[in-house]
């Protein structure tokens, strides 16, 4: 239902011996986790017992059972982003499935390396999991950086390769 926190993140690096990264600013224990790398987040889901969700998967759930551009709707809204830094998980609404913070606090890793895949033609794709094989994973929804009507569509694909200030995971 939320990002994972520094206090969660701190208890899983403790208990696998793992490091906890540097905040790249002032957090409180229920902040949302940045700085950790598609493997960090990887291990901490394992360590849970679950797995990062697919591109597809955290679109649907992100959605909360909408066809919109946005979860709240068909109109962009200035002000869904937190502005400065992460901020404490459950500080932006939650969508119709319960989930909070799925715009404007931390960005957040799935499970896909970030590529093309598809086929010509009238084949359609069920839940598709992109490339098996990348340099880069793919990192959805919009952060506390990135607000822009672009940015906050549900759609919206970024990635990476490595930690950032404005990543985190569910």
């Amino acid at each position: 239902k939320q990002e994972v926190t520094w206090a969660q993140y701190r208890r899983f690096a403790q208990e696998s011996r793992r490091a906890v990264p540097r905040a790249a600013f002032a957090v409180s224990d229920q902040h949302a986790v940045h700085m950790v790398s598609w493997d960090d987040a990887r291990a901490y889901c394992e360590w849970a017992g679950g797995r990062l969700p697919t591109d597809t998967e955290w679109e649907y759930a992100a959605r909360g059972g909408t066809t919109t551009a946005y979860w709240w709707g068909a109109k962009y809204e200035s002000g869904r982003v937190t502005g400065g830094k992460t901020a404490e998980v459950g500080s932006h609404a939650a969508n119709a499935f319960g989930l909070f913070d799925v715009t404007g606090n931390v960005a957040e890793w799935v499970h896909d390396y970030y590529g093309t895949v598809g086929t010509i033609g009238t084949e359609i794709q069920t839940d598709p999991v992109g490339p098996d094989t990348g340099t880069y994973h793919v990192i959805k929804g919009s952060s506390w950086a990135h607000g822009t009507v672009t940015e906050l569509r549900l759609s919206y694909r970024d990635y990476n390769n490595s930690s950032r200030d404005d990543v985190g995971f569910r």
